[in-house]
């Protein structure tokens, strides 16, 4: 039974805990994020710094629970919630009231203005963490109306956007000066409900042009089948034939009609009066002539007659368009085939070269990767895959004319090429790792710093790639080094010193296979594999970070010999779990 002391002592301990996150609102309405500082907070409460690693393990967590509790935008995604089969109005609908209500919240909460001008005003990894959260939550009402506007030229992922960065700024310009913009004050209820209206406006609007963009698409769409029915039939004639005796009369009459869709689809093109309806056309269009090209193409075949014809047809229909030609249209296998010979071929000279200044054979190995990808892969290769491979390989080949390479340099152009593929990202996180390895923490900092700065100093040769859907590697690495900087930082504070953290067996390498296995199959949600190792590495007692990373994110590196003492583990867990389904 709890002895009334006892329930005292958790009665003050709630108070306390509860007393700081008060404090840490008031500090930062009064003094801004800057003035978070543990002995700030402290003094405020009137007790020993100790108080907050005490109650909250250290003060990133005491910020990260202040933030959780005022964070509106958590408890809105759990409201504005619809099913995978909501029709169009429905999301409409539902992203206005969303909207709306951020402006609203927004105007009225002063401690989440000052949170969001903490979000957008310094470089904090904490903050960070809690927007991606947002991004995350996000991301599954945009999936749903992606479906909708995956086909017409509007974004409406840059409306929200643009909307919800112009409510913040309105918001933020009336209540620090009240002052307003365009002529327009939200402090003034006639002011915000014009501001409201609007936002409702916006977004129809957004929808309304989708809806007209899919319209004409349908129209196109349908011209375009008519005209490639007799194509398409000549092509599965073509391909049924024997072989070993074709007829020239089939071969001559697919020519022929070749030839018409070529005139028929530049005639098309010159009627189009703006890029939406070019951009549009091209991609209904390609989509039919790359399947009939593919039909046609035998492997193997060092002519492909037939399936030439349709890529010089896809060709005469590009070039006068080019810049209008769709990122997503896939490309021939004919056409993969033959340029792809083309690059490999640039880069094995390129690399010799790289390999000749001494490079290290890993990264050129690694650098390699995306010649393999496109000439290889089963993956689907689009037009943006081949536009990257071709800025990629020519700025590569420009490095290695100079004559002798250093690493640092291949390295710089490598991410000033958007190369983000997890296998480099790796890479250079190792060579960071091995760096300010055995270092003090005032020399592991300047190291990180100095990547840091050098980071920012990259030369861009180009916004897109190479894996469009992940972080360009200037952000993926600040992103670590910011948060190695912070590690560092509660290392020289010794809030890095975690009491809860487990004792175990394994060593790093089997901790860290384990929790990857873990991560594969389903049981973390984390996306970021690096944050994930540092966070075994700072609750597991025995595992090394270092070692966390050397396996390179793959399940298939790890040495079997090291692994083979998990069989039995795993075998024995799987045995109870069925006694227990029996």
């Amino acid at each position: 039974m709890t002895t009334p002391r006892k329930k005292q002592k958790v009665r003050d301990a709630e108070a306390t805990k509860r007393r700081l996150i008060e404090v840490v609102g008031l500090i930062l309405q009064e003094y801004g994020h800057h003035a978070l500082r543990t002995n700030n907070i402290a003094r405020f409460v009137g007790r020993n710094k100790n108080v907050i690693r005490h109650h909250f393990l250290g003060l990133n967590n005491l910020k990260r629970k202040y933030i959780s509790e005022k964070d509106y935008w958590m408890p809105f995604f759990e409201r504005f919630q619809v099913s995978g089969s909501a029709t169009a109005t429905e999301l409409k609908e539902m992203f206005v009231q969303l909207m709306q209500e951020n402006l609203k919240f927004f105007f009225g909460d002063r401690e989440m203005q000052k949170i969001i001008l903490w979000q957008i005003s310094d470089e904090d990894v904490l903050i960070r963490n809690i927007s991606d959260a947002r991004e995350a939550e996000g991301e599954k009402l945009f999936r749903l109306t992606d479906q909708f506007f995956a086909s017409t030229d509007v974004n409406f992922r840059a409306v929200i956007g643009l909307l919800l960065g112009g409510s913040y700024y309105m918001v933020l310009q009336a209540n620090s000066i009240k002052s307003k913009v365009s002529g327009i004050d939200i402090n003034d209820k006639r002011g915000m409900e014009e501001v409201s209206r609007t936002i409702a406006q916006i977004i129809s609007w957004a929808w309304k042009a989708a809806q007209e963009t899919q319209k004409q698409e349908v129209k196109t769409s349908s011209i375009m089948n008519h005209e490639f029915e007799n194509l398409k039939r000549l092509a599965t004639e073509r391909m049924a034939e024997e072989l070993e005796d074709p007829d020239l009369g089939s071969k001559t009459a697919l020519y022929e009609e070749v030839k018409r869709v070529e005139r028929v689809m530049l005639d098309h093109l010159l009627g189009l009066t703006n890029e939406t309806q070019i951009r549009t056309y091209l991609k209904i269009s390609m989509f039919t002539l790359v399947r009939v090209c593919d039909q046609l193409y035998r492997h193997g075949d060092s002519l492909n007659e037939d399936a030439t014809l349709l890529m010089e047809l896809m060709d005469a229909i590009r070039m006068p368009v080019a810049e209008y030609v769709p990122d997503t249209i896939v490309l021939p296998k004919l056409f993969r085939n033959n340029e792809g010979l083309k690059l490999k071929e640039k880069w094995n000279r390129v690399s010799s070269e790289f390999r000749r200044s001494g490079i290290d054979h890993t990264l050129v190995e690694i650098a390699g990767v995306p010649f393999k990808r496109f000439l290889y892969s089963s993956m689907k290769m689009h037009w943006a895959d081949f536009k990257y491979l071709r800025k990629y390989i020519a700025v590569l080949e420009e490095l290695a004319v100079e004559g002798s390479v250093s690493e640092e340099e291949l390295i710089h152009d490598l991410i000033g090429l958007g190369f983000n593929h997890v296998r480099f990202i790796s890479w250079y996180v190792l060579q960071v790792q091995r760096q300010i390895a055995g270092k003090d923490i005032g020399e592991a900092e300047r190291i990180l710093k100095r990547h840091k700065t050098v980071l920012r100093q990259v030369s861009l040769f180009t916004n897109m790639s190479f894996n469009a859907a992940k972080m360009h590697p200037v952000d993926e690495l600040m992103k670590w080094i910011k948060a190695e900087l912070v590690l560092q930082s509660d290392l020289k504070s010794g809030e890095a010193s975690n009491p809860l953290s487990l004792n175990c067996k394994l060593g790093g390498v089997q901790i860290a296979w384990w929790q990857k296995l873990q991560q594969k199959h389903g049981v973390y949600d984390e996306a970021d594999e690096l944050l994930l190792f540092k966070k075994v590495a700072f609750n597991f007692k025995g595992a090394d970070g270092r070692s966390l990373i050397e396996i390179d994110l793959k399940l298939g590196q790890a040495d079997v010999e090291e692994i083979a003492p998990l069989e039995p583990i795993l075998s024995g867990m799987l045995e109870e779990v069925r006694a227990l389904l029996q």
